[in-house]
């Protein structure tokens, strides 16, 4: 019995980070007016950056799972071969982004300094998001969702809404769960980081490009 227990309270967390990446899946999938998969905000990659920041790279399963069966049922239409990659470069994306984070820029969870918003925006949101929209993009050619001519627009759409949603949404989480940070960063730094999310925003949702096989 208590065998049992330590397995159920080790599989708990990661059984909650599928239900919940399964819902904001789907739930962005329903909200995007855009063909399946990409979307000009994806929440979903901010929540998982945030879980595993908060308890670790082991949820990547739960990541992993819930992006599959989201990906696979409904009527996105994904075959498995689509899914099953698309859901590796959803986990690839989180787990990378979350042990570069910490690993190499020694992220602080708090969100306290201004070089943890630097960190938070540019080496995790810009930069490990090309790893989901690349592996997903490729996914969808070939399964026939996407063409030649229409795979980088497909592409950015679907880098800047995993950026968007790690910047906007994981900071949300962060904050609530730690409440304002103790040495709030300069005015000015936070300033930019609102700005150019700002822009950024404008721009994905202003006049996504159509995508279409």
């Amino acid at each position: 019995r208590h065998q049992a227990n330590a397995v159920w309270l080790e599989a708990r967390p990661i059984l909650v980070m599928a239900l919940v990446y399964f819902a904001a899946t789907k739930l962005a999938l329903a909200l995007v007016d855009l063909d399946p998969n990409a979307g000009s905000l994806w929440p979903a990659s901010g929540i998982a950056f945030a879980a595993m920041v908060l308890y670790g790279t082991r949820l990547w399963p739960g990541v992993f799972a819930g992006a599959f069966l989201a990906l696979v049922s409904g009527e996105t239409s994904n075959s498995t071969i689509a899914a099953f990659l698309m859901a590796a470069g959803n986990t690839a994306e989180a787990v990378v982004g979350t042990t570069l984070a910490l690993k190499a820029f020694d992220f602080r969870k708090e969100l306290d300094r201004p070089r943890d918003v630097i960190v938070l925006f540019i080496p995790v949101a810009l930069v490990t998001s090309l790893i989901s929209a690349s592996v997903g993009s490729w996914a969808l050619y070939l399964d026939g969702w996407v063409t030649t001519d229409t795979m980088l627009p497909r592409t950015i759409v679907w880098w800047l809404g995993d950026a968007l949603g790690i910047a906007i949404v994981a900071p949300l989480i962060l904050t609530l769960r730690f409440g304002a940070p103790r040495r709030a960063p300069r005015r000015g730094l936070q300033n930019w980081y609102l700005m150019i999310l700002c822009a950024a925003a404008l721009l994905t949702f202003s006049t996504p490009p159509r995508l279409g096989a």
